[in-house]
């Protein structure tokens, strides 16, 4: 019986849920998004709360960098999860998505609310850029014709 224990095992040694715990922090503040399984994603969950809320506690930009490095193993997650928890609302849900094909887990997707709308701005400029480019090189083979 597991009584009294208040960490999850989820079927790990204490390095390996380590660091199974950092890269799944990591995929989710990149990207804002992370399909696992139900267990595992229940604990990402409470670890991402727990980070959200330390970064909005400290107050020097220097100090949640420092912070972050410990915990996410990208500079682009840590750019990422510096500007969502400052700018955005920093909430983490859970939706459960379907079964696996092999072992039939129940597979969780986290997702960190509003995350698409804050980073919206860098893909509509990465878009329009790519739109000139191409009309540039469409009006250069047209002169060449």
């Amino acid at each position: 019986m597991n009584k009294g224990n208040k960490v999850r095992k989820i079927g790990k040694k204490a390095s390996h849920r380590k660091s199974l715990i950092s890269t799944q922090l990591t995929t989710l503040f990149e990207f804002g998004k992370l399909k696992t399984t139900t267990p595992k994603a229940k604990v990402v969950k409470g670890h991402a709360e727990s980070f959200i809320n330390k970064i909005k506690k400290l107050d020097s930009e220097v100090e949640k960098i420092r912070f972050a490095d410990k915990k996410l193993n990208n500079t682009n997650a840590i750019k990422n999860g510096i500007k969502y928890i400052v700018d955005g609302a920093a909430k983490v849900t859970i939706a459960r998505v379907s079964y696996r094909a092999g072992d039939n887990a129940e597979l969780s997707e986290l997702e960190l609310v509003d995350f698409d709308k804050i980073f919206e701005k860098k893909s509509a400029s990465k878009k329009s850029s790519k739109s000139s480019k191409s009309k540039k090189s469409d009006s250069k083979e047209k002169k060449e014709k």
